[in-house]
């Protein structure tokens, strides 16, 4: 998986797309890849945020916080 842009690169695209920049002129100024360019709105539209959130993966916690407070008194 590709390293995630610096939000410094972040904020230069931001400011490019609003200023209707074309995606190859902001991805060869940010230098990184126009499908990067491409899914920033898209978050932004989607997750209010240029970055999307975190995927989780597995089984979800079995341990409610209740049973956690009480296995920690016990210990």
């Amino acid at each position: 998986m590709a390293p995630r842009l610096e939000p410094s690169k972040i904020q230069l695209i931001r400011d490019m797309l609003s200023s209707n920049e074309k995606i190859s002129h902001i991805a060869k100024t940010a230098k990184c890849s126009r499908q990067a360019v491409h899914h920033i709105p898209s978050n932004i539209e989607h997750f209010d945020n240029a970055r999307a959130p975190p995927m989780r993966s597995g089984r979800k916690r079995l341990i409610t916080p209740s049973m956690l407070q009480a296995l920690c008194d016990h210990l």
